[in-house]
């Protein structure tokens, strides 16, 4: 069983020696530290006063070794979760563009159309004008 004397034992562990995505290691530290944080929260609000720095050694020493499988655990959660968030929205943006795109492709295309449907409009209105019955 592995013993945690500090954050640097457990940065080792997570980030250096590990043999999966740093990036997820890097997040299973992070949710070790948060959960020193609270932890020393926790103990000031009890006690009235920081733990002290052999308190936070005892801490990381206390710390089992599934503590860091949880932490990788949740890490992998976390980056699955996130990068399912990044795709959909790479998928909206690209929707979007793609339909932006075709609109006006196809008002290129029909461009034309507009000054003939302007002239026809205002034309039209003329004509109604002028003809008898329209008044």
């Amino acid at each position: 069983m592995a013993r945690y004397s500090g954050p640097e034992d457990v940065y080792r562990e997570l980030v250096e020696e590990s043999e999966e995505n740093w990036l997820s290691g890097l997040v299973a530290f992070a949710i070790v530290e948060e959960k020193k944080i609270e932890w020393m929260k926790h103990h000031r609000e009890q006690h009235n006063m920081q733990p002290n720095p052999r308190q936070i050694c005892e801490w990381y020493e206390q710390q089992p070794e599934r503590e860091l499988l949880l932490a990788k655990a949740m890490a992998e959660g976390v980056l699955s979760t996130y990068s399912a968030e990044v795709v959909e929205d790479i998928e909206v943006d690209l929707r979007r563009e793609i339909e932006e795109a075709t609109i006006v492709r196809e008002i290129r295309r029909y461009g034309s159309f507009w000054p003939q449907l302007s002239n026809a409009t205002s034309g039209g209105a003329s004509a109604r004008r002028t003809t008898p019955g329209f008044n």
